[in-house]
């Protein structure tokens, strides 16, 4: 086979995207690469995630209460498993 390559040209994949811009509150027209869209919604998923496990932090928890006993359900002892390791009667 011959190794005469025919000469090409690499571009990017670009496409035109209306980003909001986080210190004005203000959208913009940006031309942008597939990667960095993808980059984009990866950070946005990841900001998400922060802000859902700060909301859950700034909740007070109060403890649950076992009625019968009074005592904080995170005192109970927990519940055995019964799994194909364990010595039953069979």
């Amino acid at each position: 086979f011959s190794l005469k390559a025919t000469k090409r040209i690499f571009r990017p994949n670009l496409f035109t995207k209306r980003v909001l811009d986080p210190q004005t509150g203000r959208t913009r027209k940006v031309k942008l690469s597939a990667k960095a869209i993808r980059t984009l919604k990866k950070w946005a998923k990841e900001a998400l995630v922060v802000a859902q496990e700060s909301a859950a932090d700034a909740t007070p928890k109060t403890p649950e209460v076992d009625t019968k006993t009074e005592k904080p359900a995170e005192m109970k002892a927990p519940a055995k498993k019964k799994g194909p390791g364990s010595k039953s009667g069979k």
